[in-house]
């Protein structure tokens, strides 16, 4: 079965191409760079309305968070990197950058491949034009369980509302709606007492892909799960991640949050349905 990537810009999608080479033929990837200079700058002017006092609060606020920044940064390359360097893509694939994921250059691209199946992960919403061409569809890789959690910074959000239990990943086929597709396979990674947001996520990441295994498996052999999602559960959209509820989850984390939730998680874990083998 031949596949095509469509990934965000991250060192976890690079891993990403390179765990699954070792067992599929991967045709390509196109790669969105959605995160540039320009666009973090427009963001800053957009929420605090260009307002000179309002832009200085968000400058202070990310100076505090550069301190987390470095240590995540650390945390992700410890889980995605070989002596400190990204992994290769190993055997080479074709890479297509662009800045939007449904631009005409990426149609193209995605077409001249013939792909069996797509895989999204990462990347900014994909429209129909790209979601008629692969002949067994695609499949989206959410970290996050769908239907209770959708859209984005879902682990975040799941530790922000004080529910850890709700972290987890879901691979699902695709469809026009923001992680309602049907489910294929779902899984939740094992928290422990020196977590933090980036670990979980580094986590969510590496299961993420395990699961994206299994799935692709049974893509292939025709047995892949359709479940349907019945309930709508929670949208987040990235607007509601501000900088000023990030410093604010770091200093609950500070205070023990992981801590109450284990001693608290033998209660609530299995009251959270998932979609599993």
């Amino acid at each position: 079965m031949k596949i095509l990537l469509l990934l965000s810009n991250e060192l976890k999608q690079y891993y990403l191409i390179r765990e699954l080479s070792k067992n599929y033929k991967i045709l390509g990837a196109v790669i969105e760079d959605k995160y540039t200079t320009f666009t973090r700058i427009k963001t800053v002017l957009k929420h605090s309305g260009a307002n000179p006092l309002k832009i200085g609060k968000v400058l202070i606020q990310k100076a505090k968070i550069r301190e987390y920044e470095s240590r995540d940064n650390k945390i992700i390359a410890k889980y995605f990197s070989e002596n400190s360097q990204p992994l290769n893509v190993d055997p080479p694939i074709k890479l297509l950058r662009v800045k939007n994921i449904n631009e005409k250059k990426s149609l193209d691209f995605i077409k001249s491949l013939f792909p069996d199946l797509i895989v999204v992960f990462g990347t900014s919403l994909v429209k129909n034009k790209i979601a008629s061409i692969p002949q067994k569809g695609i499949i989206n890789v959410h970290t996050g369980l769908s239907p209770y959690y959708r859209g984005g910074q879902c682990a975040f959000w799941c530790l922000y509302n004080d529910e850890p239990e709700y972290i987890g990943v879901t691979i699902h086929w695709l469809n026009q709606g923001i992680d309602e597709g049907d489910i294929i396979l779902q899984g939740r990674p094992v928290i422990e007492l020196d977590d933090n947001l980036c670990t979980i996520e580094c986590k969510l990441a590496k299961l993420a892909i395990e699961l994206l295994k299994k799935a692709i498996s049974k893509v292939e052999k025709g047995t892949a799960n359709r479940v349907i999602q019945r309930e709508k559960g929670r949208l987040y959209l990235s607007r509601q991640f501000t900088l000023e509820k990030r410093l604010e989850l770091e200093s609950r984390l500070a205070e023990g949050l992981i801590k109450k939730y284990l001693s608290r998680k033998d209660e609530v874990y299995d009251r959270v349905k998932i979609v599993d083998d």
